[in-house]
């Protein structure tokens, strides 16, 4: 089942077995994709590991984002991070925190 979604556009960065999935603060959403992945992993070798994944919300109330890490049982961190050693951020600022 296809995630609903207003548009058709759903930006997703992939590397190797490393994946960034961007979508709405939904929870409706998330079990879809929670589905999707599971069902995915349950005809190929393939799996994730939701305790090593992690959702970094924008602007989202704490009550929700609790909610949405519970359905996907995942952390919860914040900007910036880092993605296969880059550093990740809103600003320049954040990247500076991160880099040496």
């Amino acid at each position: 089942m296809p995630i609903p979604h207003s548009s058709n556009d759903f930006p997703m960065v992939q590397y190797a077995d490393d994946t960034i999935l961007i979508l709405e603060a939904d929870i409706a959403q998330v079990q879809h994709l929670k589905a999707l992945l599971d069902t995915s992993a349950g005809s190929t070798v393939l799996k994730v590991n939701y305790h090593k994944s992690s959702i970094v919300p924008i602007n989202v109330p704490d009550n929700d984002v609790t909610a949405l890490a519970s359905a996907l049982g995942c952390q919860v961190t914040s900007m910036p991070f880092t993605y296969l050693g880059l550093p990740m951020g809103t600003t320049n600022q954040d990247w500076k925190i991160l880099l040496p």
